[in-house]
C-alpha cells in the first residue's frame, strides 16, 4: 500500500512539473513524430514527415511522400553547392533571363533562424517550385520543394520542412 501511495505522489509531483506557469502557454512541438535528417558533417538538421521517403545521391538528398500509385505529390531536394560569385552572377542570369523553361515569380529575402536566407518561387519544366537558399562563405545551401500537385496545403508543408533547418555548427 506504501509502494502505491508513494507512486501516485510521484506522478502527480512529476505531471505538476510539467503543467505551465499561470499565464504561460506550453507550445506543441510542430515537428513531433516526424524524422530528422543530420548532414553528414553535422553542420544542421532537416525534419520532414515520418511517412516519408529518403534517399541519398552523390550531390544531393531527397525527400518525398509516397502516394499509393507510386508518384509523389511533392519532394523536397537539398543540395550543397560551392559558389563563388562570378558562380552566382552566372546563374541567377541563366535562371532568369536565358531559361525560357523557367519562370521566377517571386524573390523574397528573409532572416531565418538568424541566416539571411532567399526564397525563390515559380515555375521550372511546367513544374512548380519553391527553393530556400542559405549562402555560406564557400557554398550555398538549396532546399528545393517541387510540387506535382500545387496546393496551399503542400505549399505549407513545404514551408514547415525549409524552415525546419537547425545549423548545429556555423560551416
Amino acid at each position: 500500500m506504501k509502494k502505491i501511495i508513494v507512486a501516485l505522489l510521484l506522478g502527480v509531483s512529476l505531471f505538476a512539473g510539467c503543467q505551465a506557469e499561470p499565464g504561460q502557454t506550453v507550445t506543441p512541438n510542430p515537428y513531433e513524430g516526424w524524422n530528422t535528417y543530420a548532414a553528414p558533417q553535422g553542420a544542421f538538421t532537416l525534419r520532414y514527415p515520418s511517412d516519408w521517403t529518403q534517399t541519398d545521391a552523390k550531390d544531393e538528398v531527397q525527400f518525398w511522400d509516397n502516394l499509393s500509385d507510386g508518384k509523389n505529390s511533392i519532394k523536397i531536394i537539398l543540395v550543397q553547392r560551392e559558389t563563388t560569385q562570378a558562380e552566382d552572377e552566372t546563374r541567377e542570369t541563366s535562371e532568369s533571363s536565358i531559361n525560357p523553361t523557367q519562370t521566377i515569380r517571386e524573390t523574397q529575402p528573409i532572416n531565418l533562424n538568424g541566416k539571411e536566407v532567399t526564397i525563390t518561387r515559380g515555375t521550372s519544366l511546367n513544374t512548380p517550385y519553391q527553393r530556400y537558399e542559405y549562402p555560406f562563405e564557400t557554398f550555398t545551401l538549396d532546399i528545393t520543394a517541387l510540387f506535382n500537385d500545387d496546393t496551399p496545403e503542400l505549399r505549407e508543408l513545404a514551408t514547415k520542412v525549409q524552415e525546419s533547418i537547425n545549423f548545429t555548427t556555423q560551416p
